[in-house]
């Protein structure tokens, strides 16, 4: 007699799913944590928000793809998400570097510790590629794009095509650098179009490998994951009371948060440069393979970890260089109130206040008349409303202050191209000098913020 068939065995639970969900509803409750911090102006959220927002996304997508497909970069390739930090601040300094010619962006309203702000330039830069890899992901979750076919033909990388495309990617670095006024937007892109036929060459999985499979899906789903993380980016960065500050050449007027409506227009070529910077790093053994469901390569970890300790140690000087050109003021504390006497400053002091913050919030409220004047209180506001116009802070102030522009509605009244030539010819203040676009700036949203008072 014929024994019955055995039922297959019940498969197991992923015993990882409870602790998705944690990672999941930790990740929520910081980025709760860090809005409410910026709604008070309470620290280090209000000055840091952009990188509570961003490691709190990048872990709760992480926990929401891995309940989704039982796999996940952190849950399944955790030291490829972790050995790419160091290396996407690394990667993003080089755009800092190559920024110094183009002037396209600059930094105001960080903290005044040197330390606090190092350590904060490096965790924000950290983000960017698993901030893009975390968005495509989910993406892949949904099967967006899963079942799209193309043909193959076009895409397949000869010889010529190959030499074609590093001509275009040479082209596009060199054009921005020599003149950036006109070709600034061809860095989005120059690093794709160098990287590709490398890896190409090599039959290694790449952005033009996919589209040459007649796979498109990857390819597009890398495309929207820059669009979503450029809106997240700008939005997060806009609220946030340390901040970058667009100048872009032609498109200062017309912007989305503080981004130039079609400067949106770079982050889908960015995210794919990301995508193939990245590839290269797992190509070259540099990174452990990062995306679940790919075979894994037997490479040295104590390579991969000396390699990534290196683009740590070589982010530091490149931070120095952006926190010294790029870092145009930081947020104002007592001393930076010329108002304010020695005397003044230690009975704020007391009253345990330590920042320009601090101090505004108490001259708003009316709780200082016994340590301060009625003038000094005056002078003390009408500081602060400069040192916020902007973020221009302190050293703003100093250099508005030397051509005799003591106000927001003094500087208001001011055509830029004026002031500038005055700042330039008669004005005296800390470095960096103030640039054109960051002039213009200034006398912008003065204009704005007398309208709204």
């Amino acid at each position: 007699m014929a024994l019955p068939a055995q039922a297959p065995p019940l498969e197991a639970p992923d015993q990882r799913r409870p602790l998705a969900w944690a990672l999941i509803t930790g990740a929520l409750a910081v980025f709760a944590l860090a809005l409410a911090g910026l709604i008070t102006g309470t620290e280090p959220f209000a000055s840091w928000f952009f990188v509570f927002a961003w490691w709190s996304w990048i872990f709760a997508l992480d926990g929401i793809v891995f309940l989704r497909r039982e796999r996940s970069i952190l849950f399944d390739r955790a030291r490829g998400f972790w050995l790419l930090v160091p290396w996407s601040t690394a990667f993003w300094l080089v755009f800092e570097v190559v920024n110094l010619r183009l002037e396209n962006w600059y930094y105001a309203g960080l903290p005044a510790s040197t330390l606090s702000r190092y350590l904060g330039i490096f965790v924000s830069f950290a983000t960017v590629l698993l901030g893009i890899f975390e968005t495509e992901q989910l993406l892949r979750s949904f099967g967006l794009f899963r079942k799209l076919r193309c043909r193959p033909g076009p895409w397949r990388v000869t010889d010529s095509r190959r030499r074609l495309l590093l001509g275009i990617g040479a082209a596009m670095a060199i054009l921005p650098l020599v003149f950036p006024r006109y070709f600034f937007p061809l860095v989005w892109g120059a690093s794709f179009f160098l990287l590709e036929p490398w890896l190409a060459k090599r039959n290694q999985p790449s952005v033009w490998g996919q589209l040459a499979a007649g796979r498109p899906g990857g390819p597009l789903r890398i495309l929207l994951a820059g669009a979503i993380c450029g809106l997240c980016w700008e939005s997060w960065n806009f609220w946030a009371s340390s901040k970058w500050i667009y100048t872009v050449p032609f498109f200062e007027e017309l912007k989305l948060f503080e981004m130039p409506l079609l400067g949106f227009l770079g982050f889908p070529p960015f995210a794919l440069e990301c995508y193939t910077f990245s590839r290269v790093l797992v190509a070259r053994g540099l990174v452990p393979e990062w995306e679940p469901g790919r075979s894994r390569r037997v490479v040295s970890s104590t390579r991969q970890n000396r390699w990534a300790l290196g683009a740590a140690l070589v982010s530091l000087p490149l931070i120095w260089v952006v926190d010294r050109s790029l870092v145009r003021s930081t947020a104002p504390t007592l001393e930076d109130f010329a108002s304010l006497g020695a005397e003044q400053r230690e009975a704020l002091r007391a009253r345990e206040l330590r920042d320009g913050s601090g101090l505004a919030r108490a001259l708003e409220d009316g709780v200082l008349d016994e340590e301060l004047d009625a003038a000094t209180r005056q002078a003390a506001r009408r500081e602060w409303a400069l040192f916020t116009t902007a973020l221009m802070g302190r050293r703003g102030a100093e250099w508005l202050r030397s051509v005799d522009v003591l106000s927001v509605e003094e500087l208001s009244a001011q055509e830029s191209e004026d002031l500038l030539a005055r700042l330039r010819s008669d004005g005296q203040g800390p470095a960096p000098t103030p640039s054109g676009p960051e002039v213009r700036v200034w006398c912008r949203k003065a204009r704005a913020r007398v309208a709204a008072d």
